[in-house]
């Protein structure tokens, strides 16, 4: 199979072609020639008005039905939504049905072949069956590729679990990531603890739950001198803390859901379910730091915390609702609505190069001779969000008019057109 890429502008910063709107040749899943016209005939001519081009999009944490929910999402629709919003490799959070604590599990989702170009990795859970108890087999996990482990946010209240594992993790060069929230500080938590949750009634989530946690955590990381990824930050004061620390420390890095970029808690005046989030929707003033965090480097990885769920969990009344939208196809789009093209290069940094450097996955380049991971988009291009590749359909977007239209993905022999 071979593919020619038309008058595409690399967005690569270490890429020699950095800048360059060009043409690039695809043959058996490597570039072949890349220059100003090429007039090869191709099996597929991609082409766009305003096209650009980058090393494949990497989403660090979204959440897959399959296995033992796949009503909610199996691990191929997970990953034609994945390719319908850009991604070439996705890491699947280890709280499945069973949760991947153990080598067979990482296995099944290293195996599984999608038919998409989308690759698949696991973040493996930190405590058996996330429990919080007793660490996971992470030798074995990391010796089947697993690099990353996580609890997210349900070991919290286990520091000694989480010391040890942060040592664990230094002794064997991986990485732990966390969401740092302290629940005790947050009990029957519904939204953003402020005005908003005052006037409807509402129990509240408050930053504290999140900062105090945080802080913690960064402890913990310099007394351990572990890689450590503070996962989906959601308010200003955890902007504050982890700027200071990533100061002091250069294993320390951070994500943020493109909810948070987006929205802020007055959104929720409707009740919408699709708008209960976790973490949740915070105020103007969280939603300005953390668009400033990330345009300044602070935050690392812009996320699209994919959490599918069935008709049931959501069509009830706010606070029986459970929390999570889908946002794979969508990140792109309305991250660029929200920091504008001017700010394109940071968002593509986010979704690119820093996860890659950080979850350790190859820098795909884009010369002569290198293997094939890509994304070709347009961000200039509108299209409307009718229907979703994902089984489950709990976001607010469809029928919108989104910015920002991705066009292709390809990995190595594999090519999907949107």
């Amino acid at each position: 199979m071979n593919v020619l890429i038309k008058n595409a502008k690399v967005l690569q910063e270490s890429s020699s072609y950095h800048g360059d709107r060009l043409d690039i040749m695809i043959d058996n899943g490597r570039i072949s020639a890349i220059d100003t016209n090429i007039s090869k005939s191709a099996d597929h001519v991609i082409q766009s008005d305003d096209s650009y081009i980058s090393s494949g999009w990497v989403d660090i944490g979204c959440h897959s039905g399959q296995p033992g929910n796949e009503q909610r999402e199996t691990l191929t629709s997970l990953s034609q939504a994945a390719a319908k919003g850009g991604y070439t490799h996705l890491f699947i959070s280890p709280d499945t049905k069973p949760v991947i604590d153990s080598r067979m599990q990482v296995e099944y989702i290293h195996q599984f072949q999608t038919g998409t170009a989308v690759q698949l990795h696991t973040l493996g859970a930190l405590s058996n069956g996330m429990l919080g108890k007793d660490l996971s087999e992470i030798l074995d996990m990391a010796d089947a590729g697993c690099s990353v482990f996580t609890d997210t946010n349900r070991s919290e209240q286990h520091t000694s679990l989480l010391q040890r594992g942060l040592e664990y993790a230094k002794s064997y060069d991986l990485n732990i990531l966390q969401s740092p929230y302290d629940a005790s500080l947050a009990i029957d938590g519904h939204m953003h603890e402020g005005k908003q949750s005052t006037m409807l009634g509402l129990p509240g989530i408050p930053s504290i739950s999140e900062y105090q946690a945080l802080s913690k955590l960064i402890d913990l990381q310099a007394y351990t001198e572990s890689k450590l990824i503070a996962h989906l930050i959601s308010c200003k004061e955890s902007v504050a803390l982890l700027k200071n620390a990533k100061s002091n420390s250069d294993k320390i890095s951070c994500s943020v859901a493109f909810q948070n970029l987006v929205h802020i808690d007055e959104e929720l005046h409707f009740f919408d379910n699709n708008y209960k989030v976790f973490p949740p929707l915070r105020t103007n003033q969280d939603r300005e730091q953390l668009r400033n965090a990330l345009i300044a480097g602070t935050i690392d990885i812009l996320c699209s915390n994919h959490t599918p769920l069935e008709e049931e969990k959501k069509k009830l009344e706010f606070p029986y609702a459970d929390f999570g939208m889908i946002g794979l196809e969508a990140c792109f789009s309305k991250t660029l609505e929200a920091l504008g093209e001017e700010n394109l290069e940071v968002i593509i940094r986010a979704i690119s190069q820093h996860p890659r450097r950080i979850m350790g996955i190859a820098q795909a380049k884009i010369e002569v001779g290198a293997v094939a991971d890509l994304t070709i988009f347009d961000p200039s291009q509108r299209w409307t969000y009718l229907k979703s590749n994902s089984l489950s359909k709990n976001n607010p977007y469809f029928g919108q008019e989104l910015n920002g239209r991705v066009i292709a993905t390809i990995l190595e022999n594999q090519i999907n057109i949107n």
